[in-house]
């Protein structure tokens, strides 16, 4: 389509939807890191041919809007050798991002072995077709503050919150070709009760799936770009 256009600004609104199942923005996590981008480009094109066309790249940032599933409880339980026993109990399998994500442990020590320390480190595994990073630590707190507990029992709910910085679980493959490596970004909490002594401690694994957290509200979302940012005045 051509236009005529008359000395002076010009502006056209447009819109157009993102398909559903567009996988999310996905940052690198170091050098070579597989990553996910998208740009916008707006682009001129002027009907002499002798002139440059003026286009413009603005990078936006996708995040996939998909009904969380269901949330379950878990509880694990595990005993060393020395007869320290650990449980954990996740009230549920679901984590908000930028929210406090909590937990229950027991740790019962009947020998009263020294317990140095209770870690807890948010692992991510990242499959962006060919590419596959495992191990990715995102997260590691001490899960109480506790150093070189010798009591008896230990009992508590603690809590931790997730960085911003992170992305939602997701999995995603194309429709159009179903035989392409799939795109898989998902989460492993892993807890650490660290004893005195060697191969004394206990480790828990559970699976964590991680959602976008509510939308963010109208006066908080970047404004578009003017027409002066996208095409000045020369």
């Amino acid at each position: 389509m051509e236009y005529t256009l008359r000395l002076g600004n010009h502006r056209w609104p447009f819109s157009f939807p993102l398909d559903d199942s567009l996988p999310p923005t996905v940052k690198p996590a170091g050098y070579l890191s597989p990553f996910i981008r998208y740009f916008i480009c707006v682009r001129l094109i002027r009907a002499d041919w002798q002139k440059a066309r003026i286009e413009k790249h603005f990078p936006i940032v996708i995040q996939r809007a998909v009904t969380p599933p269901r949330a379950i409880h878990l509880e694990y339980e595990d005993e060393n050798r020395k007869g320290v026993r650990f449980y954990v109990f996740l009230p549920k399998n679901i984590a908000v991002i930028g929210k406090y994500f909590s937990l229950n442990i027991d740790l019962y020590n009947p020998r009263r072995i020294t317990i140095h320390r209770i870690t807890a480190v948010l692992i991510e595994e990242r499959i962006l077709g060919p590419s596959k990073e495992k191990n990715l630590i995102v997260l590691k707190n001490n899960v109480t503050d506790i150093v070189d507990f010798q009591g008896e029992h230990l009992h508590g709910t603690f809590k931790f919150i997730l960085p911003d910085s992170i992305v939602a679980s997701f999995s995603w493959k194309p429709a159009s070709w179903p035989f392409r490596n799939p795109f898989i970004l998902r989460y492993e909490l892993n807890l650490e009760a660290h004893i005195h002594g060697s191969f004394n401690n206990i480790m828990i694994r559970s699976p964590l799936t991680i959602i976008n957290r509510t939308p963010i509200n109208e006066n908080e979302m970047t404004p578009p770009p003017s027409y002066e940012t996208l095409f000045p005045a020369s």
